[in-house]
């Protein structure tokens, strides 16, 4: 009985000891497949059609930031996954613009301050093709109903959306007046 319980603990242990040597644990293998780390660092061959599944998935990553993203992982779910949690994907060094190429920007500052590498950072007011007029309307809510046709329904949910937007519009600028207001504060107190 002795006997048994000691091969079995040393046969466990001469495992752990060689899954150690060989650091083949899943969750080390999963983390350098995601990070690009590991024994193959070098850069993979990128396919066309890799590029193009990743870029009609995602239109609004550039696609110089796709191809640098799956040279580095090799893997098309990868750089999937590494979009949906990071927002997007940052520009390479080679491809990203120098200040002198850039012509003269036609957008106003906080648009352009608040931009970064990512593409995804875009007004949604723009995006959504949404009248700032609507804004007075934005207190009140569209009604939760299910409508009889597929094209009322749509505009349903388009007015709903078109109000959580607005919503969140107001409230994120009555933040950043509240902000404004305590950074004057604390400037006259110093």
């Amino acid at each position: 009985m002795n006997d048994g319980v000691s091969i079995l603990v040393a046969i466990f242990i001469i495992l752990l000891v060689f899954r150690w040597l060989l650091g083949s644990s899943p969750s080390n293998q999963d983390r350098q497949r995601r990070t690009g780390t590991g024994l193959a660092t070098g850069r993979r061959y990128v396919s066309p059609e890799q590029v193009s599944t990743v870029h009609g998935m995602f239109p609004n990553v550039p696609i110089a930031a796709i191809q640098a993203d799956l040279a580095r992982t090799g893997s098309v779910e990868v750089t999937c996954d590494n979009i949906l949690r990071d927002g997007g994907l940052p520009l390479p060094v080679e491809a990203t613009p120098q200040p002198a190429q850039n012509p003269p920007s036609t957008t106003n500052n906080a648009s352009s301050s608040s931009s970064n590498s990512k593409a995804t950072a875009t007004n949604l007011i723009h995006r959504f093709n949404i009248n700032p007029e609507n804004e007075e309307n934005a207190t009140v809510a569209p009604p939760k109903v299910w409508e009889a046709t597929a094209d009322k329904r749509q505009d349903n949910l388009q007015r709903r959306k078109e109000h959580m937007i607005l919503q969140a519009r107001k409230r994120f600028l009555e933040q950043q007046q509240k902000k404004a207001a305590q950074s004057e504060v604390t400037e006259k107190s110093e």
